[in-house]
């Protein structure tokens, strides 16, 4: 993913941006009903239903966010299948595993910039064999982790670009709001 930002604000770049690690997840995920603060830096998110067969589903993962010099760091770990059926004890079989950077690269000091963005997913799942003999399966999990994927770029994106701007007004109206007098009285 690459995201083209038209000029970076010199006062408030990205890098300082990108250290409000709260606030890019809530921009991610913006539905407050599925994300949840986990307090040790992490968020349980739930992310929109998918299809899989005759099954509807609700991936829940736990996303940790931090920022790292010039750029931001996603780490996920877990998959929880909402919805799967008990009896094909899928939440136990699974393994995912999510590797994302997001960094700044800049042609000039402060002027133009893009964004670039690096993800890695892994998905092991041991399936039953019913399962695993369906032809279509390989390509309906690669459906399911390309569609979790589009999900999180787009929504990542379309919030950063926005948001990055609505960051930069809210530092400079900070500045300029001058302190208000204090009504005091001598008692």
């Amino acid at each position: 993913m690459n995201l083209n930002v038209a000029n970076e604000d010199p006062e408030r770049t990205f890098d300082q941006y990108f250290q409000d690690t709260n606030r890019i997840v809530y921009i991610t995920f913006p539905d407050e009903s599925r994300r949840s603060e986990k307090g040790d830096g992490s968020w349980e998110v739930r992310l929109n239903p998918i299809r899989l067969l005759f099954v509807e589903f609700r991936a829940v993962n736990t996303i940790q966010c931090w920022s790292v010099p010039s750029g931001l760091n996603l780490k996920i770990d877990d998959l929880v299948l909402e919805g799967a059926p008990p009896e094909m004890d899928l939440n136990n079989k699974i393994k995912f595993e999510t590797r994302g950077q997001l960094r700044v690269v800049r042609s000039h000091p402060h002027s133009k910039c893009m964004l670039e963005g690096k993800v890695a997913l892994q998905l092991d799942a041991d399936v039953p064999s019913v399962m695993a003999d369906v032809p279509v399966m390989d390509s309906m999990a690669q459906g399911i982790l390309d569609t979790i994927l589009k999900n999180l770029e787009v929504s990542l994106v379309n919030g950063l670009k926005s948001d990055y701007r609505i960051w930069i007004e809210e530092g400079k109206s900070s500045k300029s709001k001058k302190p208000e007098k204090l009504n005091a009285s001598v008692v």
